[in-house]
């Protein structure tokens, strides 16, 4: 499947299940759709990158838990047990306005941590969440 289809099914207001859109963070519209699909929809869609999307890591990322970022369209995707949310923030400031909350609220996921065989330090890799807010 591809994610352009599965956003414009949440956006087109063609809900699968239930579905709520309101304003509210950071002056942006929120959908909320409760659907039977998994997160890996997004993480293996055919057109992930092609259409712009990124993996927004944090500490909680799991099978039943992931946030997406889209800098080309303003929107952030999220998964919580089932439930889908796309807030599309239609502007770059409100666009900044919800990346910076996400970045207050989660905090950040290790990309994989790295032990020094010879000395023991240990680094641990995050992403770079600043690189977001451009």
């Amino acid at each position: 499947m591809k994610i352009s289809g599965f956003v414009a099914t949440m956006l087109e207001g063609r809900p699968l299940a239930a579905e709520l859109t309101s304003a509210g963070k950071a002056g942006c519209e929120v959908r909320t759709l409760i659907h039977e699909v998994d997160r890996y929809i997004v993480d293996f869609a055919e057109d992930f990158t092609a259409e712009g999307w990124q993996q927004f890591d944090t500490d909680q990322d799991a099978a039943y838990f992931g946030v997406w970022i889209n800098p080309r369209t303003f929107q952030v995707l999220q998964y919580a047990e089932g439930d889908w949310e796309l807030i599309d923030c239609h502007d770059r400031d409100r666009y900044r306005g919800e990346v910076q909350r996400l970045i207050d609220f989660h905090a950040p996921g290790e990309i994989c941590t790295v032990i020094d065989a010879n000395t023991g330090a240990v680094t641990v890799v995050r992403q770079d969440r600043s690189a977001f807010l451009s």
